[in-house]
């Protein structure tokens, strides 16, 4: 049996579009796939595990709720799959399911730590959103010359592109983009 494992932030969007999608994706439990949810992020000071639906929730907590030092993006996914290792089975036949650009670390570590395939949602992209959509102008950042004193929005640009096509092209055995923008943006970066 296929184990799934679906990962998502807890976010605004996580309550809009990435959420229906993920309940989509979710209701597989139908079609004799072993489903699970993994939430990062969660409102917990704890790792909770709770069966809903018939689905196995995994909360991981936000790092803002737990006593710890300041932990850096990057060591919290790290982090959050070395936990994960107590509860998944790495014999089994897993996929893991992305649905954030900015799971580089997860991805990494996961392909470290187990065995199965890695799957990346393309929802949105933050730079294209925080640009207002404008592809044209996306084309411009990117095509640039870096410098020194870029603004701070082009260096976010720049650092996503960076982490995502090393994700996709390290990490991520296949790619799902949910719009077609999103298809061709990330088939051109």
């Amino acid at each position: 049996m296929k184990h799934i494992y679906i990962f998502n932030l807890v976010s605004k969007s996580a309550i809009y579009g990435i959420g229906t999608y993920v309940n989509q994706l979710l209701q597989m439990k139908n079609y004799g796939f072993k489903m699970h949810f993994v939430l990062l992020n969660a409102d917990v000071t704890e790792v909770v595990i709770e069966t809903i639906e018939g689905i196995e929730t995994i909360f991981l907590p936000n790092p803002v709720l737990v006593p710890i030092n300041k932990i850096s993006h990057g060591d919290y996914q790290i982090n959050a799959v070395r936990i994960l290792r107590r509860y998944i089975d790495i014999e089994a036949d897993n996929i893991f399911h992305l649905n954030n650009l900015d799971m580089l670390y997860l991805a990494k570590a996961a392909k470290k730590y187990f065995k199965g395939k890695i799957i990346l949602t393309i929802h949105y992209s933050q730079s294209l959103f925080d640009l207002g959509g404008n592809i044209a102008n996306f084309n411009k950042i990117v095509q640039s010359p870096e410098v020194e004193d870029d603004p701070p929005l082009f260096t976010a640009i720049r650092s996503e592109i960076k982490n995502v096509s090393q994700m996709t092209d390290l990490y991520v055995d296949k790619v799902i983009s949910i719009a077609q923008h999103s298809y061709k943006q990330n088939n051109e970066i």
